[in-house]
């Protein structure tokens, strides 16, 4: 079983968020990706939606706090995005190529996530079945990120690696874990 964990690093680490700690644990149990982000810190400085019984598909979730991820073939350029909120909602894109040929991923209807909220951190679970995205038994590549908005509005971006001069989680240099 493949599996990787690793500490996501702050855009600009100067703001208010700085104090939290983020680490992405990925694991590959056949043809699923099971996935968890867990941030440690002063969580009640952060906006969190509440967690909702019936969770949906949802557009623009990166607008508010969410976790992501994006996964790709190794040997392809398409790759498709993950989008996580704490509430429960999600959504799904496919990428033809770097931020090009965006679509939502009709492959999905729902996950199995989970989201638990600790007085100073918290950690969202979630799988990914990775026959929907007809890549059972092909190597994959990943990358990681999160969008934390402070209770006072102020956005922070988290990703494995930020290659610019402004944060960009589609950025190929962002795609460093393998499974």
């Amino acid at each position: 079983m493949p599996q990787a964990r690793a500490m996501l690093q702050q855009f600009r680490p100067d703001q208010d968020t700085a104090t939290f700690a983020l680490t992405g644990l990925v694991e590959r149990i056949g043809d699923r990706l099971s996935l968890a982000f867990e941030l440690t810190g002063p969580i009640h400085r952060l906006r969190l939606p509440s967690v909702v019984t019936h969770p949906e598909r949802r557009q623009g979730l990166w607008e508010d706090t969410c976790f992501e991820c994006f996964i790709g073939a190794q040997t392809a350029s398409a790759y498709w995005e993950f989008n996580f909120s704490p509430a429960g909602h999600w959504n799904v894109y496919h990428f033809d190529d770097y931020r090009q040929g965006m679509h939502p991923e009709a492959a999905f209807d729902g996950f199995p996530m989970e989201m638990l909220p600790l007085r100073k951190a918290m950690r969202l679970t979630v799988d990914i079945d990775l026959k929907k995205l007809k890549l059972e038994g092909r190597p994959i590549r990943l990358a990681l990120s999160a969008v934390l908005v402070a209770a006072t509005g102020e956005k922070s971006y988290w990703a494995l690696v930020h290659g610019g001069d402004k944060p960009d989680f589609h950025h190929p240099a962002g795609f460093r874990l393998e499974l």
